[in-house]
């Protein structure tokens, strides 16, 4: 069992269900997210970061893009 994924597989659920923001609203773009993905813990990008937890699709583009940094 592993209780990393766990819990990120129950925020990814819980962001999809409660924020699902299919019209993009307030979306920072694809260059913030790819500069969140390469700098998580840049403080600049923090309001960033709060959008992206309530924002689905927000959410699965950043998972998509650190997930192909490797």
């Amino acid at each position: 069992m592993d209780l990393e994924k766990d819990l990120i597989d129950a925020f990814e659920n819980a962001v999809h269900r409660d924020s699902p923001n299919p019209e993009r609203v307030g979306c920072p773009g694809h260059e913030v997210l790819a500069q969140l993905s390469s700098l998580p813990s840049n403080i600049e990008l923090s309001q960033v970061l709060a959008h992206v937890r309530t924002c689905a699709p927000c959410f699965d583009e950043l998972k998509d893009l650190r997930k192909s940094r490797g």
